[in-house]
């Protein structure tokens, strides 16, 4: 116990000179994930006599209480405090340092300091460990947006990694989608990112047919695996024309129409709905049916002009300020009424009427004829002349 703490007296007591002619590279910024090892690897001008040297590392400060590795005179490395039965010592023949297996944010420290004496003096603390975490979910933000200009949308997430200060040395990348389609990397006609990290979207010249459309982000720390949750989705909802009702269908008597639809974005201003149906010689329409309030589907029932064994043609449009939506159609045919029923019945009646009379005649004709060929036989055996005289 006493041999290290005499070490670490040592390696925080002596004072160094000329350390920038010690060594040839540092670790820097070394950025890793949770669970991931970091390396800490220092170059020297000089080859490495392990024998010669005391190699001594802390974190944040030249002080015991920071001690985390002391290598004396090529013995095995002794370890302390956070790297206590954890760390391993690396060394070539210019490379020395330390790895931290496993890293955690306790391991996330603003400074890694390597502290040579005896035959190599020097010190350097050019050596961070900086630990990915996860962002904050993206936030999308827009400028004024009018028909014919352009529109810039802006995606912004926080890092969440640590060590905090170091957060503005990493840059912050965005991931786009429209309409749930990536466009990141291959961004569509009218659409431009403003750098690499595509923070910001341009649209260029917002016209109706963009009406509707739905953006998505998310940020990512360059280098980092870990993305943030993506943002609420941006539409675009400049005052268009409203899209198309959908799925139309239909119920017919002979009497009535009934149609139901479901209706579609309203362009971003109240829509009302219209309605023409045309048969032979006849065609109505009706205007300024209401919207849904909640975009569940809406049923209709027509009645004038509705009348049994016809065809119909029947159009559905959208409408609000800015204009009409296509239109959805569909042809129906009523079915027969209960007045057509009788008229079957009444001839279906009289057919049978005349069937049955036609057999009742035909019967009589044979009853007849039988009759007279009876009465024909009875007078030839009545007739005196056939008679023998005797």
């Amino acid at each position: 116990m006493a041999s290290w703490r005499f070490l670490l007296l040592i390696s925080v007591c002596v004072i160094l000179s000329g350390h920038a002619q010690v060594f040839e590279s540092s670790p820097g910024f070394i950025k890793v994930h949770e669970g991931e090892d970091a390396d800490l690897i220092w170059t020297t001008r000089d080859e490495i006599i392990p024998w010669e040297l005391i190699q001594s590392f802390f974190h944040t400060t030249v002080h015991n209480d920071n001690i985390l590795v002391v290598v004396y005179a090529g013995a095995n490395p002794s370890t302390f405090h956070e790297c206590k039965d954890r760390c391993e010592h690396l060394r070539g023949t210019h490379e020395i340092g330390i790895r931290i297996p496993n890293v955690t944010t306790a391991d996330a420290k603003s400074k890694y300091i390597i502290v040579l004496k005896i035959d190599i003096q020097g010190q350097n603390g050019d050596a961070v460990i900086y630990i990915y975490e996860k962002p904050d979910q993206a936030q999308l933000t827009s400028d004024h947006m009018t028909e014919g200009n352009d529109l810039s949308l802006t995606c912004i997430s926080r890092s969440n990694s640590l060590p905090e200060q170091f957060r503005p040395n990493v840059s912050m990348t965005y991931k786009w989608t429209r309409n749930d389609q990536d466009i990141s990397e291959s961004p569509p006609d009218r659409h431009s990112f403003e750098d690499n990290e595509r923070k910001v979207l341009t649209i260029s010249d917002i016209a109706t047919g963009d009406c509707g459309s739905a953006y998505k982000c998310i940020g990512q720390e360059k280098g980092s695996r870990l993305e943030s949750d993506e943002s609420e989705a941006y539409v675009i909802d400049v005052r268009c024309k409203p899209s198309s009702p959908t799925e139309l269908f239909s119920e017919a008597t002979a009497r009535s129409l009934t149609l139901s639809w479901t209706p579609g974005w309203d362009g971003g201003t109240p829509q009302t709905f219209t309605i023409t149906y045309s048969a032979e010689e006849f065609e109505k329409t009706i205007p300024d049916i209401p919207d849904s309030p909640d975009s569940s589907r809406i049923s209709y029932t027509l009645t004038e002009g509705i009348s049994a064994r016809k065809h119909y043609f029947v159009t559905l449009k959208a409408v609000n300020s800015q204009g009409s939506s296509g239109v959805s159609w569909i042809s129906i045919a009523t079915p027969a009424g209960d007045g057509d029923s009788t008229n079957i019945g009444l001839i279906m009646g009289v057919v049978a009427g005349l069937l049955v009379l036609i057999a009742l005649c035909v019967v009589a004709f044979f009853v007849i004829q039988k009759f007279r060929k009876l009465k024909e036989a009875d007078d030839v055996e009545l007739d005196p002349k056939q008679c023998a005289i005797t």
